[in-house]
């Protein structure tokens, strides 16, 4: 599977007080959705701050040895200014 993200000229806008991050938390084995939240900061510097990686324990064939989640639901990434 391959997922592209492109970067628009409001989401390369970091002069406003407030900015909107998209994540995409993954939903299922083949599933997505996009969840908008206001964020005080740029997206790049809120997705740094909140992403937390860990190593898979339980690796099964075909799987990424990590896991990337924001509040403990998994993510596949995030766009700026949905």
């Amino acid at each position: 599977m391959v997922l592209l993200l492109f970067l628009t000229q409001s989401s390369l806008r970091l002069s406003e007080l407030s900015e909107r991050i998209g994540i995409i938390y993954i939903s299922g084995v083949d599933g997505f959705s996009l969840v908008s939240h206001t964020i005080d900061v740029s997206c790049d510097v809120w997705w740094k701050n909140n992403l937390k990686i860990h190593e898979r324990l339980d690796l099964k064939q075909g799987e990424n040895l990590y896991v990337h989640t924001i509040n403990g639901s998994p993510v596949i990434g995030y766009i700026c200014n949905p």
